[in-house]
């Protein structure tokens, strides 16, 4: 049902970040950020920001947050594309062919089924373990048997740590960065619960923050299309979840 899969765009920047924090890269770190055509771990590259030119000298986590192509070609240089492979594998994404593991790769060149795109991201949002994914056809909740007769044992992929790292930097995405353009209304809903935590009015953005993501989550299927996970919804679900929990406030 999911295809030969597509390109995931800069969602793929997530494993670039995470295999630069693996091999010990600070999030802190700055790289130049302006486009460039140059030989990238011997393969021709040409590279360009969305918006043109560079800002000049930019961090890993700014770069995250703006999905600045510049600083992230410049960290599949340091890495290349067997690293950042090799990171996407262990988070859930299958084995990439070799004829595909090209610098390109690192802002979304190689194609990916989003069902193995959401998998990977849920690895991260599970601190590291990988759930291999499970398809219902049908559901006999009175029949007192088990969903699933043997559910998958969770796989620790990546260190907490590490995991918890990505995390903390993806939420600059959603709370000022390019994810504001497709979740502006969760972004904005969220900031206010932060802003009047424990108090009526932001649990009330906290209910509007958590209906957009399970809005945006589970996708309807059509004739056409199977039903899809959003990436970058279900990377904030567990979070959202637990914040919910905190509130005691039933979200339907």
């Amino acid at each position: 049902l999911q295809g030969v899969g597509r390109q995931p765009g800069s969602s793929f920047k997530t494993f670039v970040l995470a295999a630069a924090l693996d091999a010990g890269i600070s999030p802190d770190s700055v790289w130049e950020s302006s486009g460039f055509d140059q030989l990238v771990c011997g393969s021709r590259w040409a590279v360009d920001n969305y918006e043109g030119g560079g800002s000049g000298p930019v961090s890993v986590r700014d770069a995250t947050r703006r999905s600045v192509n510049g600083v992230y070609g410049r960290l599949m240089e340091h890495l290349c594309p067997e690293k950042v492979a090799e990171m996407a594998e262990r988070l859930g994404i299958p084995k990439i062919p070799p004829d595909k593991r090209v610098p390109s790769m690192a802002l979304g060149s190689a194609e990916v089924r989003p069902i193995d795109m959401a998998s990977a991201y849920a690895t991260l949002a599970n601190l590291g373990e990988y759930n291999k994914p499970t398809f219902f056809e049908k559901i006999d909740h009175r029949s007192g048997r088990p969903v699933i007769d043997e559910p998958p044992r969770p796989e620790r992929r990546v260190s907490a740590a590490l995991a918890w790292q990505v995390n903390d930097i993806l939420k600059g995405v959603i709370s000022g960065g390019t994810g504001t353009r497709r979740g502006s209304h969760a972004a904005r809903t969220f900031a206010a619960y932060r802003s009047h935590e424990g108090s009526g009015q932001g649990r009330m953005a906290l209910v509007l923050c958590v209906r957009e993501a399970r809005r945006h989550t589970a996708r309807a299927p059509t004739a056409h299309r199977a039903p899809v996970l959003d990436p970058y919804y279900y990377a904030i679900g567990k979070q959202l979840d637990a914040l919910l929990r905190e509130s005691a406030m039933p979200i339907t």
